[in-house]
């Protein structure tokens, strides 16, 4: 595969920091996000999390990170981005410690908005504590439960199915809860990435997610048995750790197939990947925003995917993608079929999904999050007022 897409000036760099700022009412605001850690390890929040942070600090504001630490402390420091210590273990004594950590971070930092990207970090930035801030929240994650402490935050950021949503946050009404297109391209974990390309077997069909049955793994493991039917020098290879790894290897295993099936594990960045797959391939059953499709886009790829969640508002399907209910392993083996044998469908994909990536840059993203800060600490202000008279 090619090289990926340049989005132009939304490759930002450290020396960058400032140089095209965007502030809010003519202010540089002090941020504060708060996540339970920042390891490298490809969890999907906290990657997301740390390029908005970084994308906001290239946008000119004071951006501080609160978390348990982890592998991308050393990328925030570099992006000017200082990252604090908060330990957010739901242990009694844990939360104790973070309750009296959160106030003095508080009182040293006083930021003007506090962005939470977890449960815990919710409540413990919203509940009986008086606000010197406006908080926001992001939401992740889709299930039900504990989603509710969500409400205690001034606005709650969503990425797609704003009536779905809407039920799972109580109290949310239109003007709270904000749903918007994330983006990735041009960030800052991005810039780290090596020119490698991994040695494969082609066609390689690749998918790069978290080893979770939601993530369709199982899925795609049953739709490549047809794909092999159709074209039998295809290679499948499952990029990502998680916790089902070892049963997806035992499936893997069991197949007659397993010479063209290969779990390589874990890998911090997708671009060695994307440069190797012939076919990009996301499978979830349930899904936020994955932006690894962004990626994969920049790549000249067009993924076949699901309509799961949010996939469907970063590929469009016959035009930057194909896509196929969850679940559906026949509709998924017939678009990959589709990809590796319809030479004019391949092209006509590949040529559309490399289009329109400046909508999936990190600093759009960053300046519509910034839009959303703005409008809450407008409607605190107008509070007050209202208040004092």
């Amino acid at each position: 595969m090619a090289d990926p897409v340049e989005v132009g000036p939304d490759r930002m760099g450290p020396d960058q920091v400032g140089a095209d700022q965007v502030l809010v009412d003519g202010r540089r605001l002090t941020i504060v996000h708060v996540l339970n850690d920042v390891e490298d390890l490809g969890n999907g929040i906290n990657n997301s999390t740390v390029e908005l942070a970084c994308a906001q600090r290239a946008l000119g504001h004071d951006v501080v990170v609160a978390s348990a630490g982890g592998g991308q402390v050393a990328l925030l420091e570099r992006y000017g981005v200082r990252h604090v210590v908060l330990v957010q273990e739901r242990t009694p004594a844990s939360l104790l410690g973070a309750r009296r950590r959160w106030a003095s971070l508080v009182r040293s930092l006083r930021p003007d908005v506090v962005h939470v990207h977890n449960l815990t970090g919710a409540v413990l930035a919203g509940a009986g504590l008086r606000r010197p801030y406006v908080l926001i929240a992001t939401l992740h994650l889709e299930e039900k439960k504990g989603v509710g402490a969500m409400a205690l935050a001034d606005r709650v950021i969503a990425f797609h199915d704003a009536a779905r949503l809407r039920s799972l946050v109580p109290g949310r009404g239109d003007r709270q809860l904000d749903v918007l297109r994330q983006g990735i391209l041009g960030g800052a974990r991005s810039a780290a990435d090596d020119a490698s390309v991994p040695d494969v077997q082609h066609p390689a069909v690749v998918t790069v997610c978290g080893m979770y049955e939601h993530k369709g793994v199982y899925d795609l493991l049953q739709a490549f048995e047809a794909v092999l039917a159709e074209v039998p020098a295809a290679h499948l290879y499952y990029v990502g750790g998680g916790p089902d790894r070892d049963e997806l290897q035992r499936r893997v295993d069991a197949t007659s197939y397993a010479d063209h099936v290969h779990v390589v594990g874990f890998h911090p960045r997708p671009a060695p990947w994307l440069r190797a797959a012939d076919v990009f391939v996301l499978a979830s059953r349930r899904e936020v925003a994955a932006l690894v499709l962004a990626e994969a886009r920049s790549f000249g790829l067009a993924p076949v995917a699901t309509r799961a969640g949010g996939i469907p508002t970063l590929v469009e399907h016959d035009r930057s993608g194909l896509l196929s209910e969850p679940g559906d392993v026949e509709a998924l083996g017939g678009h990959i079929v589709a990809m590796l044998t319809d030479e004019d469908l391949a092209k006509r994909l590949s040529s559309s999904a490399a289009e329109g990536l400046d909508d999936l840059t990190i600093r759009r993203f960053a300046v519509d999050v910034l839009g959303v800060y703005g409008e809450a600490l407008a409607q605190r202000q107008g509070a007050v007022a209202t208040a004092s008279r």
